[in-house]
């Protein structure tokens, strides 16, 4: 979960959202408003890599890739006007210098039609190249007036996932593509500019898929390190798992405000077993529930440790 948040605020910030990683991540973990178009780029983002995880056992469609056009907008485009027109006159910039001109409006449709056919087709292509052609093909055609970006990285997500590949969804391509913005852009435009060669932005993207992974398994050694650091919880405590990671988590970062919502997203649980989880650490007298409008926040009480060793 915590990398789906992640991909959602870097992919928004490739395309201009303006709004530091901190206050994304806490709108987001504490599933609030967004106060700020760039909030809502985000949120809107969020809520389309869920739908690309529902949706991987889906085949590729024109609705499918609308539904996920609506969500990404709503609330910055009118959908009723979201395609591309001849009148548009798009094109994508870098640094001043026009690096693609979107093919003829009139060809949208029958573009995302075999876009859709290829993708839909159980071939010999390898799951990850046939993502990344997915990725490059979607943002060469730019159906849509804007959110092209962000369609053509979920679709990668949308084919891995589909393919088998279930760890994708614990990397983050956009939070490496937003370090390499010029490498990311010149491998569309040398793709383009060599009659359609796509080995550039094939080996380009290998390399960020890859070092995607590295980020992971990095991530992965320092949690593993924190656990066994990590002064255990007493049994009789009574803890589950979810419980337990929060209780951690308090020990230091004492200054934080949990809810339902937050824990929710943070473990992937209903809404219920959320509430029942942090109920029952009140309970425990390990967190303070406190009414904050018409909702209720828990809080680090003072003497935490104490508390827990009894």
């Amino acid at each position: 979960m915590a990398t789906l948040v992640e991909e959602a605020i870097t992919s928004s910030q490739l395309e201009g959202a303006a709004t530091t990683t901190r206050e994304a991540k806490e709108m987001i973990r504490s599933g609030r408003r967004p106060r700020t178009e760039g909030e809502r780029m985000i949120a809107n983002n969020y809520e389309a890599m869920q739908h690309v995880l529902e949706a991987s056992e889906e085949e590729l469609s024109i609705s499918l890739i609308e539904h996920l056009h609506d969500v990404l907008m709503d609330g910055l485009l009118d959908a009723s006007a979201a395609y591309r027109t001849d009148n548009d006159q798009i094109v994508i910039r870098h640094r001043r210098e026009i690096v693609h001109v979107p093919p003829p409006a009139t060809e949208t449709q029958s573009r995302l039609e075999s876009l859709i056919a290829f993708a839909n087709t159980d071939d010999a292509v390898d799951p990850i190249l046939k993502a990344i052609m997915l990725h490059f093909a979607m943002g060469f055609i730019h159906p849509f007036k804007d959110g092209n970006g962000r369609i053509a990285r979920a679709l990668f997500y949308w084919m891995m996932l589909r393919r088998g590949h279930s760890a994708v969804q614990y990397v983050s391509i956009s939070a490496l593509l937003k370090r390499s913005l010029a490498r990311y852009t010149r491998a569309y435009q040398y793709t383009e500019t060599d009659e359609g060669d796509l080995t550039y932005f094939l080996l380009f993207q290998l390399k960020v898929y890859l070092a995607a992974i590295d980020r992971l398994e990095e991530y992965v050694a320092l949690k593993l390190e924190e656990l066994r650091t990590t002064r255990s919880l007493p049994s009789y405590l009574g803890l589950n798992d979810r419980q337990a990671a929060l209780i951690n988590h308090a020990r230091t970062h004492p200054e934080t405000t949990y809810t339902i919502k937050s824990h929710q997203r943070s473990h992937g649980v209903a809404y219920d077993t959320a509430r029942t989880d942090l109920q029952d650490l009140v309970q425990k007298t390990l967190l303070v529930e406190k009414r904050d409008g018409r909702k209720y926040a828990y809080l680090i009480p003072d003497g935490l440790e104490e508390r827990i060793s009894g």
